[in-house]
């Protein structure tokens, strides 16, 4: 149920610190510990199943709302509809099933039940980056942490262009789900949703401590 946000200015080393956690980067002294082991470039490495990176900018898939949901996993056949609207329900964008169903509606039996509509052949192909603005983008990349349900998630300020009340409400559900954010952000406001800060000062290059950790 704990959380930490490192906060601090740009240049800082906040998202060095995300890319080195994330194996994006080598580690040039010291040593890192992490659930899972060292990390390979493998999506079936154990670390990929313990932490879960969401960066600013949102990776969309270029498929249906299924493939955007899982990416960059692709399911044969997609989702079912019932258990897509559960996970969008989450981040507020159940309505985009809808806006799927509809657009699939004219393609099919009109007599058949809207359920029928739903399927592999109905799931539209469509670039999720153009169709979502950045907030909805960056909601669906919390509908996927819930769906991956790691044990730590490491958050690139990737809420920035969220309103507080989702915002709040997105880590709340993260931390009832029991997953651990690292959250790293300019953002001091955001303190009060994590139980510790680590506040990066940029001294460690002048031969200071560099941090502070408080609770």
């Amino acid at each position: 149920g704990q959380s930490l946000l490192v906060c601090g200015h740009a240049g800082s080393g906040k998202s060095a610190m995300a890319r080195v956690l994330c194996s994006l980067w080598a580690v040039g002294a010291g040593q890192i510990i992490r659930p899972g082991g060292p990390a390979a470039a493998d999506e079936s490495a154990p670390v990929r199943n313990e932490v879960y990176y969401l960066p600013a900018r949102p990776c969309n898939a270029h498929g249906s709302i299924s493939d955007q949901l899982t990416y960059p996993t692709v399911l044969p056949g997609g989702l079912p509809e019932q258990e897509l609207r559960r996970w969008l329900r989450l981040v507020d964008l159940e309505h985009l099933v809808d806006e799927e169903l509809a657009a699939a509606a004219p393609l099919q039996n009109l007599a058949a039940s809207p359920a029928a509509w739903f399927g592999p052949q109905t799931q539209r192909v469509v670039d999720w980056g153009k169709r979502l603005s950045l907030a909805e983008q960056q909601a669906f990349s919390f509908c996927r942490l819930f769906f991956r349900h790691p044990t730590f998630a490491i958050l690139d300020d990737c809420t920035s262009a969220l309103g507080r009340a989702l915002e709040r409400r997105l880590f709340e559900a993260a931390r009832e789900a029991g997953i651990a954010c690292i959250t790293l952000s300019r953002r001091p406001m955001l303190t009060e949703l994590h139980s510790h800060l680590l506040h990066l000062n940029g001294k460690a290059a002048e031969g200071g401590r560099g941090w502070e950790l408080t609770a």
